[in-house]
């Protein structure tokens, strides 16, 4: 036998057996304590007690006191439990190869044990029809999930509506004339709706010198005087000639647009009305919900202001007395490093199992061979090397503690009737006045005055956090949210220099140009006469080489053709200008090398001609690396901005899970939104001030080299219809991810049974993927703000987002029904949150289509000029008072006072007016809640509009006995899932390097 134990037979429990003997002598079975997960009782390892002393009683944190109502206090966060008493324990988590019982043998995870492990962990995926939920038969699963998918449902169904409102905008712009036309019908037809395809609204314009000294418009058409003789006319103002006619409608060009922006903010109030109306229905929802199901929250209250050193059954005692029969008291305590390492412990004992039971399984297989099995063990090793590190931590800091006293941070009481906890609203009212003078006798110790608040959902409290108070919380959390904007910053700067490089490596040509003049295929690009070949490179040769010889003015090029050529004329005109040409470079000839050559570029066959177009290979092929690397950019930072951002906001210490995922939403939003809309918009857009600042940087040539000054028509061409596909691929990939998602469920299970060497791998793999709220409503509220500030230009987005509202909603019900594992119990704060930000979608679109709509020159609006023009050009002028950059806002406006007279056009002064409509019931929207917040601390019985009332629920003992109890029965903080790992046995040993 080696020392690695030797070979062994074959385990009792034959490879994948499920039979009863493997339920009954499976080392890694059995129910955990918490009872929602499998795996985790182990055999108690043959090792001696340490000398810290003995377990005791303590693990099982239960104690009984003869105070008044003969109630029995459960002690379950406080100091009587494993972590927080020297008696820390974990059974079997070490293992011994020379084990006489022969606990050494290999025992294979059980199949059956997975299944109903992932049977409890989601009773969801039960439900018969999956796309047949409504968001009210989700009561069962938490608040949090029916207020999701109540929000998208209402979502998808109002963007149905708001499509319909969509369709004569794009009507209008389609009868337009100003853009090209495209040759690709999808091209087209997206340009074509777009506000770019307008065209011109009258038949001549001259732009004047008004009184701040700038053009208010450029000269277009024969306008009298003539152009020519306009530039030293300073005299004349804005001024234009007759209306053209829409090519759809019979109204004048100028009519249908100002009858166009009142048309849309019948769009815009439907779905402000949407914005402003959906918290009160969220509100709604939760109020019916908290009627129907009888939750531990209907009994429950969270009590702060605590003395430090109170224990859980003084709280017991005093309550029973004041109030009425407790239940069940928890104090939560400053233990957030003993978690976050018994967190790391949970980790290591994992893969020190997943390592034994390799080695375990490999010893035993006659077909692996004694080196792997010596590699194993050493990996077994190591991985008891890593655990016995955490229990070495643990202890540490236990020892450091010493017997110094914890510190109470709040506590959670439970009552046994809903009418001693309703009690506790009235005895111990909100308010500051009521804090200050709350009545001596309810003062515990009689100086601790309490406040006193419903507690929220046991699942949603993060237990770790507690300790940290509002200060610390919002000092880590603009932290992050600066190191968040920092990491922005860094991916902006990447995709930016990356995208300006590969538009630098190319090279623009002129391709109706070339075709013109030049005697080569174009479908595709050809050039089959070998003499016409050598002419064209030979005189690019001779240009390059600045060849003195060279004379372009002896022999004109042949005149270019009028039509395109057949493939029959094509051979024939190549060869008569071989014939013609006397060995002189013509004026085209070096030109059309370059041209057939960047044609094969631009078709993406460049490389057929490799040899021949040698000069253009190294841009190509820099072109193509430079688009590569951008694409993988962007790929990279979709995929490690998301966990990254998740990681990062761990560390903002919030109080509850729901708080948490709130911050990780709000993060994911601004990101996705800043990647998909405002880096495409500030990427092409002119910033002369940044510009300048860049030059003799690193950044000079990489950074703001756009052109786009405004909303011209090349933008829609450029920058709108990259938007619009971006708004298409993203939900798409979206859904995808949905897919895979799915696949990825039932083949992990599949693979896990045949290949998972511990149950704890076997049962994750019935688990499912997780159904990620804040994800969700950061990707639904991304789509929802691109979609409104681009839609009064890129009406197409609106259906778009229909339909991948409707998908998604779909798919969402699917995906939770059958692939992810059932999410936290959250509390409202996501939920109402998320509804609170869809009425700031409307200032986006009126932004945007206030500067749009004002590209195209009209007189101004004489009402609401007189209404709010002279606040607004003081706006301006004071604006132009700022310090640069601001004062030109990053030298795009010379004269801030342009801003105003755009934004009061007949075509811009209904959005304007709105736009200042908006502004101010969205500020005293947030004023009204902020002088509410005051008064109902100072007021609350006058201003306080959600009291809890009587839902005449049972007892909490029979709402237990008759299963109306939903979710979690206690706020013991063992009975949670992901804290079950601070409540194991450990046995301390001596380390001896082996296993």
């Amino acid at each position: 036998m080696s020392q690695y134990g030797g070979r062994r037979p074959r385990s009792r429990v034959a490879w994948g057996d499920g039979g009863d003997d493997a339920r009954t002598e499976y080392s890694y079975g059995g129910r955990s304590r918490g009872g929602n997960s499998r795996g985790g009782g182990h055999r108690v390892a043959p090792y001696p007690e340490s000398t810290y002393g003995g377990y005791g009683a303590s693990y099982g944190g239960y104690s009984n006191y003869g105070g008044d109502g003969a109630s029995t206090y459960h002690g379950n966060y406080g100091e009587d439990d494993g972590y927080w008493e020297d008696e820390y324990w974990d059974e079997g988590t070490y293992w011994d190869p020379d084990d006489p019982d022969g606990e050494d043998y290999y025992r294979p995870p059980v199949i059956e044990l997975a299944v109903e492990h992932g049977e409890e962990a989601n009773p969801q995926h039960k439900v018969k029809s999956a796309m047949g939920l409504a968001p009210t038969d989700l009561n069962t699963y938490g608040i949090g999930v029916v207020l999701y998918f109540t929000f998208m449902k209402f979502i998808a169904f109002s963007f149905m509506w708001l499509a319909v409102l969509c369709i004569p905008a794009m009507l209008i712009n389609m009868g337009g004339d100003g853009l090209e036309e495209q040759k690709d019908p999808t091209v087209q037809f997206v340009e074509a709706s777009t506000l770019g395809n307008f065209g011109l609204i009258y038949e001549w314009e001259r732009g004047g010198l008004g009184d701040n000294e700038t053009h208010t418009a450029p000269s277009i058409g024969l306008a009298p005087p003539a152009p020519a003789s306009y530039g030293n006319d300073t005299a004349w103002p804005w001024t234009h000639g007759a209306s053209r006619n829409h090519n759809f409608f019979s109204q004048p060009k100028d009519e249908l647009m100002v009858g166009m922006s009142y048309f849309n903010m019948v769009f815009l109030a439907m779905f402000a009305a949407c914005a402003f109306l959906i918290p009160g229905i969220q509100r709604k929802i939760i109020k019916e919900v908290d009627a129907n199901m009888c939750t531990i929250e209907d009994y429950s209250v969270v009590i702060t202001d605590l003395p430090e050193d109170v224990k859980d059954q003084e709280i017991h005692k005093f309550f029973d007395k004041k109030v009425g029969k407790v239940e069940n008291v928890v104090v939560a305590t400053n233990n957030a490093e003993l978690l976050t390492l018994a967190f790391e412990r949970q980790k290591a004992k994992e893969l020190f199992h997943m390592q034994v039971a390799k080695y375990k399984k490999g010893r035993e297989d006659p077909d692996v061979s004694d080196r792997k099995i010596e590699w194993l063990h050493d990996e077994a090793v190591k991985a008891k090397k890593a655990l016995r590190a955490c229990d070495a931590a643990i202890r540490a800091l236990q020892n450091d503690r010493g017997g110094d006293h914890r510190v109470a941070i709040c506590a959670y009481v439970t009552f046994q009737e809903e009418a001693d906890f309703l009690k506790m609203f009235d005895m111990y009212r909100p308010g500051l006045f009521a804090w200050l003078w709350r009545p001596t006798e309810l003062r515990l110790r009689k100086k601790h005055r309490l406040r006193v608040k419903q507690a929220p959902p046991p699942g949603d409290i993060r237990w770790e956090n507690l300790q940290y108070n509002y200060a610390q919380r919002r000092f880590r959390q603009f932290n992050i949210s600066l190191l968040t904007g920092i990491v922005l910053g860094l991916a902006f700067i990447s995709i930016a220099a990356v995208q300006m490089m590969a538009s630098n490596s190319s090279t623009p040509y002129d391709e109706d140009e070339c075709r013109l003049n030049c005697q080569y295929g174009t479908d595709p690009v050809t050039m089959d006469n070998e003499n016409l070949r050598d002419i064209y490179s030979q005189c690019y040769e001779a240009e390059q080489e600045g060849d003195p010889q060279r004379d372009i003015t002896l022999i004109a090029s042949p005149p270019p053709p009028s039509r395109r050529l057949l493939a029959e004329d094509l051979v024939a005109s190549q060869a008569n200008y071989v014939a013609s040409h006397n060995g002189t470079c013509g004026a085209f000839d070096s030109f059309c090398y370059a041209c057939f050559c960047l044609e094969h570029i631009s078709a993406g066959s460049v490389l057929d001609e490799s040899e021949y177009c040698q000069p253009y290979i190294f841009g190509y092929t820099m072109q193509v690396v430079a688009g590569a690397v951008a694409s993988a950019i962007v790929v990279v930072l979709n995929l490690v901005l998301k966990p990254l951002l998740v990681w990062l906001v761990r560390f903002e210490k919030h109080h509850s899970a729901s708080s948490e995922q709130m911050s990780v939403m709000m993060k994911l939003f601004m990101a996705q939104f800043f990647n998909t809309a405002i880096l495409l918009v500030v990427l092409n857009g002119s910033f002369p001030w940044l510009k300048e600042q860049l030059k003799g940087t690193p950044g000079e040539g990489l950074l703001f080299q756009g052109e786009m000054e405004d909303f011209v028509p090349d933008w829609y061409k450029n920058v709108g219809y990259a938007l619009v596909i971006s708004m298409v691929a993203t939900p798409v990939s979206q859904r995808i991810q949905t897919i895979v998602r799915l696949f990825r469920f039932k083949l992990g299970k599949f693979f896990a049974s045949r290949n998972a060497v511990t149950q704890d791998q076997l049962n994750k793999a019935f688990e499912g993927a997780e159904f990620n709220l804040a994800v969700n409503y950061g990707e639904i509220l991304n789509i929802l703000f691109v979609t409104l500030t681009f839609s009064p230009g890129l009406p197409i987005l609106v259906p778009l987002a229909s339909i991948a509202y409707m998908v998604r909603y779909g798919f969402d019900k699917f995906e939770f029904a059958r692939v992810s594992k059932m999410p936290p119990w959250y509390s409202t704060i996501l939920g109402m949150g998320v509804a609170h930000l869809m009425a700031y979608a409307c200032l986006g679109y009126l932004v945007l289509a206030i500067w749009a709509n004002s590209y195209y020159t009209m007189p101004p609006d004489p009402t609401v000029e007189a209404l709010i023009g002279g606040a607004l050009y003081s706006f301006c002028d004071a604006w132009e008072s700022l310090p640069e950059p601001f004062g030109s806002v990053f030298g795009t406006m010379s004269n801030p006072s342009e801003m105003a007279r755009r934004a009061l056009q007949k075509n811009t002064a209904i959005y304007t007016l709105t736009l200042f409509v908006v502004v101010m019931i969205l500020f005293f929207r947030g004023l009204f809640a902020f002088v509410k917040g005051i008064l109902v601390e100072l007021y609350p019985a006058y201003f306080q509009t959600d009291k809890r009332v009587a839902e005449g629920n049972p007892t909490f003992d029979l709402a237990i006995a008759g299963s109306q109890l939903l979710g979690a029965r206690t706020y013991s903080i063992r009975d949670a899932p992901q804290y079950q790992a601070a409540f194991e046995r450990i046995v301390w040993e001596l380390d001896d390097g082996k296993l």
